[in-house]
């Protein structure tokens, strides 16, 4: 009663809609799921190992998931301006021209994206020698190769999520 009185707009005999529930999920669980785990890859890791190893050991792990999240946004932007792209094309109902141009564009995605990891894999010793020191990379270089095989994986979805937002299936 007291909400109410606070909220006199709220319907008291409100009846909850699944068929609603339903469409909700069925047009954005994918961006759901990819929200939580972007909450999860940035924060709770971070409050993982902070709680576990202790804040310095959080050192370790920030530098190189921050280096690879800037490799990844890089990618991720150059191949956004594909989302408007296949927007047209699907407004336009020209199926076969998505499906021969996404087969194009992967091919390019892969062969940007692939030996810029496996660079990062192979030289991430070095890389992390030169811009925070031998001390430091040799603490943390195997967390960046462990990242940087996840992150492969995961650009791996960037191309495909931009094509389906695009084509308005989020």
């Amino acid at each position: 009663k007291k909400l109410l009185f606070i909220f006199p707009m709220i319907n008291k005999h409100y009846k909850f809609d699944y068929s609603l529930l339903k469409e909700l999920v069925n047009f954005s669980g994918y961006i759901y799921l990819t929200k939580i785990s972007v909450l999860f890859n940035t924060y709770i890791v971070r409050f993982v190992i902070a709680a576990i190893l202790g804040p310095v050991a959080l050192t370790y792990y920030i530098v190189p998931s921050r280096l690879l999240k800037g490799v990844s946004g890089l990618i991720n932007r150059a191949f956004s301006v594909i989302f408007p792209y296949f927007s047209e094309l699907n407004a336009n109902n020209n199926q076969e021209k998505i499906r021969a141009h996404y087969l194009k564009i992967s091919k390019y995605a892969i062969t940007l994206y692939f030996p810029i990891y496996i660079s990062i894999i192979i030289l991430s010793k070095e890389i992390l020698s030169i811009w925070m020191g031998v001390e430091f990379a040799n603490k943390s270089y195997l967390i960046l190769i462990y990242l940087s095989i996840y992150y492969l994986f995961s650009t791996s979805t960037i191309f495909p999520s931009n094509l389906s937002y695009g084509m308005g299936k989020s």
